[in-house]
């Protein structure tokens, strides 16, 4: 939801934002996203810094809009409690016809990733536009490519009609293990089923959880005994740092051994030392995407007998 400079200003916008999360909608606060545009920040930097203090107070998201369009400079984009930027439309529209166009996405990119924030492209028209986007390091996009804007009884409709994952590039996995051999294998595997990218790997639960915030995947692949700090330890981090990723833990740990509400949010629990092609057959599934290979039969009754769980839970014999 976009915020005008006048809404801004208002003195009761926060709790008018508080009573409507509470009593009208019972929204996650983390998933209503309220955009400022540069502008509109700038016209009065201390006065837009305090209210924005106040929503994020509230655990609201908060994105700069139209960046790159304003004069803002970086000093007093570090002290705006924001998570993220969203890259106008009119650097995208150039994107593999314009070096010019491509160099300044490039910049937007690294310097949101220097302030630990998250990068949205507006106004994706075209395939090769979201492809190069996916090269540069973007972290979401909006546009044309998958819809107009629509009426919201029309929503439910198109997403019904919508792959889950939208990237043309398939979904982005973050792999969490400290064995480069198991990370190295399960790269592989997820190259040859199909519909997967993997964007960043960890070596432990400290570090994923830093690249879960940096890369927002789609998918987060966590093993459970790792130096420094643990898949379990980690879990409710990845929750919060990448609210809509899906965890799912492949570990060699028997998953009897493990208390049951330490993995009851979990969207998979795996033993990683089984079939990683049925694996990844049952993450693609999972994910949405569409797998080079085809799931077994087996695959496709758990996909149906435990529709509730996503996936089945795999547990070593």
């Amino acid at each position: 939801m976009n915020l005008s400079a006048h809404q801004l200003e208002w003195a009761g916008l926060t709790e008018f934002v508080k009573a409507t999360l509470a009593d009208s909608t019972g929204l996650d606060p983390r998933l209503l996203h309220l955009e400022i545009t540069e502008s509109v920040l700038m016209d009065d930097v201390e006065a837009s810094r305090a209210s924005l203090q106040a929503l994020k107070a509230l655990g609201i998201t908060l994105v700069v809009d139209d960046f790159g369009t304003g004069y803002s400079s970086l000093l007093y984009l570090r002290r705006f409690p924001v998570d993220a930027l969203k890259i106008d439309c009119s650097f995208v529209a150039g994107l593999g016809r314009d070096a010019d166009d491509s160099t300044i996405v490039a910049a937007v990119v690294s310097l949101a990733r220097a302030l630990g924030l998250a990068t949205v492209a507006e106004g994706v028209e075209t395939a090769d536009q979201a492809a190069r986007l996916v090269e540069l390091g973007c972290d979401q996009a909006q546009g044309y490519l998958w819809s107009p804007a629509v009426p919201a009884d029309e929503l439910d409709d198109l997403l019904d009609r919508t792959p889950i994952s939208l990237s043309p590039a398939g979904a982005r996995v973050l792999i969490v293990d400290d064995e480069p051999v198991v990370r190295d294998l399960l790269r592989l595997a997820l190259e040859l089923e199909g519909g997967f990218t993997v964007v960043a790997e960890a070596s432990d639960g400290r570090e994923g959880i830093e690249l879960a915030r940096e890369h927002q995947p789609d998918l987060v692949l966590l093993d459970l005994l790792m130096p420094d700090m643990g898949g379990l330890e980690a879990v409710a981090h990845m929750a919060r740092v990448a609210p809509n990723a899906k965890v799912v833990v492949l570990t060699a740990v028997d998953r009897s051994s493990v208390a049951p509400g330490a993995i009851a949010n979990l969207a998979g629990f795996y033993d990683k030392t089984s079939d990683l092609s049925a694996v990844t057959q049952e993450l693609a599934i999972l994910v949405g995407v569409t797998p080079l290979t085809q799931p077994t039969r087996a695959a496709d009754a758990n996909a149906t007998t435990e529709h509730a769980d996503l996936l089945p839970r795999h547990t070593r014999s």
